[in-house]
């Protein structure tokens, strides 16, 4: 009984509790609503605009003449690698084109083609013209130099300068290259001067025409292309010409003998430029163009010496008779030809042109390259 009366008033308050807990919620406090804030618009960046194109290059072409062979003709061969290199160096920006065999314009015609812009840089054989390029024929006379590489690097210290360089006028020089001797190459047997009278032999120049003249010889002015046909038809008896040179134009099949010893002088050589082609270079093309060309007459130069050593065994395989003057006789020849030269000063000076100044600066140059070669 004690233990019910105990009970009544747990049970009260536990239902108590369950009241109270069973109480509502009270009611949630308003929130008045949050605005957002307007937010600008975002334009995407204008995509930038493209590179312009690069402007073209602008590529000079120049028209090359040249009276002599295709290569391996050893001044051929040293032109092709010389202005053919301007196109690497240039980045292509120069083009060139070479035109052989007198295919442009013929040995006579080359200083007009170039001078006239049908050809933009030509290679001369200066005794072609002696009223056009009097005083380079001063280096033309026997017993100058030794080798073409001397006469080369002679040429560079005295053609582009007073008074050789009058020479030019009109022209851009870019080098001068020098030959070996010239021997007489004969149809005919011949070992003294005397029978050198007569003799029609082909000529060029102021300075060789000078020489044939003085052994009692019949000058003939003629081209390289014009020899072997003249030659052939008995028109000419011989002629005095580069050694190295006598292979390619295949000048041994219509001559027999030679006289090595007799030196009827050298051929002065080398490249000009129409000046309006030169002009219109920016200067690091000209400066391009100008170590193209000294490149080129040393190399040729060279080449020459080296073509003269190999001609002498090709042309005796190939029936060419090497017969030397005797002593007494190379005596003779050069007591001829020995006034040549005075006379070659008379006649220029007579005609207002400085030729013993050529004669006195090529002396000097002659002894300073002696001088450092020694």
């Amino acid at each position: 009984m004690k233990r019910k009366m105990l009970l009544i008033p747990l049970v009260l308050l536990l239902v108590t509790s369950l009241i109270a807990c069973a109480a509502p919620a009270p009611a949630p406090v308003p929130v008045a609503p949050v605005t957002p804030e307007p937010v600008a618009p975002v334009t995407p960046a204008p995509a930038p605009a493209p590179a312009p194109a690069p402007a073209p290059v602008e590529v000079i072409t120049l028209k090359i003449t040249n009276h002599n062979p295709p290569p391996p003709h050893g001044s051929t061969t040293s032109q092709e690698d010389a202005w053919g290199d301007l196109e690497e160096m240039s980045g292509g920006r120069i083009e060139v084109r070479f035109f052989h065999a007198g295919s442009l314009a013929k040995g006579k015609e080359a200083v007009d083609a170039v001078l006239g812009g049908v050809a933009d840089l030509g290679h001369m054989s200066y005794g072609y013209w002696p009223g056009r390029f009097p005083l380079i024929n001063g280096l033309a006379f026997p017993g100058l130099f030794d080798t073409a590489i001397m006469g080369c690097y002679i040429g560079e210290e005295i053609l582009n300068k007073p008074p050789m360089s009058s020479d030019w006028e009109g022209f851009k020089w870019l080098g001068t290259l020098a030959s070996t001797s010239y021997p007489p190459f004969l149809i005919d047997k011949v070992t003294t001067v005397a029978e050198l009278d007569g003799l029609r032999l082909r000529s060029f120049g102021r300075s060789v025409t000078a020489t044939i003249e003085a052994v009692g010889a019949v000058a003939i002015p003629m081209g390289s292309g014009e020899i072997y046909e003249a030659l052939s038809r008995g028109m000419l008896d011989g002629l005095p010409y580069i050694l190295g040179s006598v292979p390619p134009y295949r000048f041994y099949e219509v001559v027999n003998y030679a006289i090595p010893n007799a030196n009827f002088g050298t051929c002065p050589q080398g490249e000009l430029m129409n000046l309006d082609t030169w002009n219109n270079l920016t200067p690091d093309l000209q400066a391009m163009v100008a170590k193209a060309g000294i490149s080129r007459a040393r190399t040729a130069s060279n080449l020459y010496d080296v073509d003269a050593s190999l001609a002498v065994p090709f042309l005796k395989e190939h029936g060419v008779e090497f017969i030397p003057f005797s002593d007494a006789e190379l005596a003779k020849f050069f007591e001829a030809v020995g006034d040549a030269q005075a006379e070659w000063v008379v006649e220029l000076e007579a005609e207002g042109i400085p030729a013993q100044a050529t004669v006195d600066a090529i002396a000097e140059a002659i002894a300073e390259m002696a001088a450092k070669w020694d």
